[in-house]
């Protein structure tokens, strides 16, 4: 039943001319949770012309757990005109890289890192700490030594964490921080990944 009901809306997700409808129609593929419509989503995020659509299909992809939805997720963090769709991308790509061990930070979150959001750059920050690839650590580390939100600062602390990336210098820098919360996820890294 509800196989048919993915296949209908994935039809109408690639055909309907109402942009609202197509929104709506990646948002019901995301709540039924079929991979059957992960081919549409997919096609959706890389190529409707709507940011709403393209970011509530990135969403979707996240909510039906289909990991084969990673690279086109990536593109879409790379490549997207909307701040949105890049954010809620590198959000998704967390959700489903969350503890696949052995996972990679992809190029695409380590480029959200700079990104003109800071909505985007927390957003990438947060994946990036869902994935924990050791990888990351220099970019975590470089945008850390640049980044002027406290939020941000506090998503790429616990990022460099999880990563494995806990210098105790880069930590104990941190400890001067005026934020209070930064200072605390600089006690909770040089307490180790348990702490958080």
């Amino acid at each position: 039943e509800s196989r048919e009901a993915a296949q209908a809306l994935a039809s109408v997700l690639g055909r309907d001319r109402d942009p609202r409808v197509r929104e709506m129609t990646a948002w019901a593929l995301g709540a039924i949770e079929q991979k059957e419509g992960s081919a549409a989503l997919q096609r959706a995020l890389r190529q409707d012309s709507d940011d709403a659509v393209r970011e509530t299909s990135a969403w979707a992809l996240a909510q039906i757990e289909d990991r084969n939805a990673v690279a086109a997720l990536d593109a879409a963090a790379l490549n997207d005109k909307s701040t949105r769709v890049r954010g809620t991308a590198a959000w998704a790509i967390g959700q489903l890289r969350e503890d696949d061990n052995g996972a990679r930070a992809s190029a695409g979150l380590v480029k959200l890192l700079r990104d003109e959001s800071e909505d985007t750059r927390r957003k990438a920050a947060w994946a990036l700490g869902q994935i924990g690839d050791v990888n990351a650590v220099p970019a975590i580390r470089d945008a850390l030594k640049v980044e002027q939100s406290s939020e941000v600062r506090r998503a790429l602390v616990r990022a460099l964490s999880k990563s494995g990336g806990r210098s105790e210098a880069v930590f104990t820098e941190l400890l001067s921080s005026s934020d209070p919360k930064v200072r605390e996820i600089a006690v909770r890294g040089l307490a180790g990944n348990n702490a958080f």
